[in-house]
């Protein structure tokens, strides 16, 4: 079977999705995989997969502005007439990043994550490219992969999609993450010790991750905790309304610690997942959550949201709570801190929970999707 795919390759959630699919996929001895990128762009992308000869590296893309800004409509001709050749050599064409779909493919499938910014406040640009592209996505697509349940619903619910065209494939953590000895040397340099407890939440400043709430949330707790537990908030992207809840948090009282860190390397994240007394996820809205598993694997109890995709993740492996009830989050936050053999129960619970998904599962069955896209 050869298949092609359009991918992403920085460390965005959608990258992620792609590498580990393309990874496990590369364990099948019968699948030749083609992956395209612009022109000039070959080394880019062979570097994300280390160069593995499973694949075949297709730098043929022109770039939208290779004649200048004054000739973007010949440009486009050019990549609508590479498209339609291609799809005629590739069996199916998976488009892993669905802000990027090229016309003229007729054998496309495609993988959405959410649909929130057709809905939900969003980052510049993101609706519209959505909206953009809603035609080869939703319509003329053969197949749509989803991470949940919840997000095929949502499509269907709102777009009126066919059930037979929406196919969830649940995604997972990487088994990178596990439960490890702390390495507290290693966390010296964000103030942490083994007399520090500390809650911790990853995440890009987003509307929906919903972390001044949890901030305002953590500054509620009694003194006594605020002044114990420390809160380690790891992120990217402009922190200021990070700082103004803070800012107000501060205002409750003595007491409490926020610290914020950027550019988090891998090592300390493993660390802080593996040394944290809970880890808080309480988004309003996420079509799947890999955070989320990825502290269970490490053994670090979870709060987390009764919104969206989060209880069909979480199964009853965490703390769940309304995302937009501060009181309701910080008593969770409270009942973890006091309770050791709560934390004991989750930890075990979220092992055994995270090891219900998994990559390659989730490689078999979106072969089993391209397949069916084959017949239609």
């Amino acid at each position: 079977m050869k298949l092609g795919f359009t991918l992403l390759t920085d460390y965005s959630g959608i990258a992620t999705y792609a590498r580990h699919l393309l990874e496990e996929l590369a364990h099948y001895p019968d699948l030749e995989l083609h992956l395209y990128t612009l022109l000039r762009r070959k080394a880019q992308l062979a570097t994300a997969f280390q160069y593995s000869t499973r694949f075949y590296y297709r730098n043929i893309l022109p770039h939208d502005l290779m004649l200048g800004k004054h000739f973007i409509g010949i440009t486009k001709i050019i990549q609508n007439t590479i498209w339609l050749c291609e799809s005629f050599r590739m069996d199916v064409i998976h488009h892993t990043n669905p802000f990027f779909i090229p016309k003229c493919v007729r054998n496309a499938v495609v993988t959405v994550h959410d649909i929130f910014p057709l809905y939900m406040p969003a980052l510049p640009g993101v609706k519209e490219m959505m909206e953009q592209n809603h035609k080869q996505i939703f319509e003329e697509s053969r197949l749509i992969f989803v991470p949940t349940q919840f997000v095929k619903n949502d499509i269907q619910q709102r777009l009126g999609i066919s059930e037979e065209k929406v196919r969830v494939t649940y995604e997972a953590a990487s088994p990178q993450f596990k439960t490890v000895e702390p390495n507290w040397a290693l966390l010296k340099k964000y103030d942490l010790t083994p007399e520090t407890p500390f809650f911790f939440h990853i995440g890009r400043m987003d509307y929906r991750k919903n972390l001044p709430r949890m901030i305002e949330a953590y500054f509620a707790l009694p003194q006594h905790l605020k002044t114990r537990v420390h809160f380690v908030v790891a992120t990217s992207g402009d922190t200021t309304e990070l700082q103004q809840a803070i800012e107000r948090g501060k205002k409750h009282g003595d007491g409490g610690s926020v610290k914020v860190i950027s550019n988090l390397p891998f090592e300390d994240l493993l660390h802080l997942y593996n040394t944290a007394l809970g880890f808080m996820f309480v988004s309003l809205a996420e079509g799947f959550g890999i955070p989320l598993l990825e502290a269970m694997q490490c053994g670090c109890p979870v709060i987390t949201s009764t919104a969206t995709s989060l209880p069909e993740i979480a199964g009853d492996a965490a703390l769940l709570v309304n995302p937009h009830d501060t009181d309701a989050i910080t008593r969770a936050m409270q009942e973890l801190i006091e309770s050791p053999e709560l934390r004991q129960t989750l930890t075990q619970k979220g092992l055994k929970r995270a090891k219900q998904f998994s990559w390659k599962k989730m490689a078999e069955e979106t072969l089993n999707g391209y397949k069916c896209a084959m017949k239609v």
